[in-house]
């Protein structure tokens, strides 16, 4: 599946140190990912299909595994960035930009799924916003590469909303305030 990764993902962008999976396995998925989702469906020029069989086959068991997400692909995508497969993420992040943009014409209305053939489901979904992540990606692919840390101080400072948000208290009724509905 194309989104495997997608803890991994999460955990990289919001700051983590940790290695919850060995880097030796999260480059051979993403290699993996790369060569069988990305670039044995439709040439490579759509994104990351869901379900690929180890034969090369696209996963035709459930609806879902022979869609190609938007949002996962995107998501994917980043975090082929992040572990430094700069070429590969844009490669698999262009698939889906030519198709939806520019095939299909649905940049503003962008759907959810897209399939190999002339088919797609539920535009205006909000996952494909997952695309902001690619440009989190190579910010801090940059600072790696510059040997720069990313520590939290510096993941603090990028943090586009810094203070913490309004905490909102509704009053709730005490048991002698309420009436019954029924009557």
């Amino acid at each position: 599946m194309s989104d495997q990764l997608v803890g991994h993902w999460y955990l990289t962008l919001s700051g983590s140190n940790s290695e919850v999976f060995q880097h030796n396995c999260v480059h051979s998925v993403l290699k993996m990912l790369y060569e069988y989702n990305v670039q044995r469906f439709n040439n490579g020029e759509m994104g990351a299909v869901n379900g690929m069989n180890p034969n090369g086959t696209i996963d035709r068991y459930t609806m879902q595994s022979e869609e190609m997400w938007v949002g996962v692909t995107y998501g994917l995508a980043a975090t082929m960035i992040i572990e430094g497969m700069v070429e590969e993420g844009f490669k698999t992040a262009e698939g889906v930009y030519r198709t939806v943009y520019e095939k299909i014409g649905l940049g503003f209305e962008t759907p959810e799924a897209l399939y190999g053939q002339h088919k797609y489901r539920a535009i205006g979904y909000m996952r494909p916003l997952s695309i902001w992540s690619m440009y989190w990606a190579y910010t801090l692919h940059q600072r790696k590469k510059n040997n720069a840390s990313v520590s939290d101080d510096a993941v603090q400072r990028d943090n586009p909303f810094p203070e913490e948000p309004v905490k909102r208290t509704r009053p709730v009724a005490d048991d002698s305030d309420s009436s019954d509905v029924s009557q």
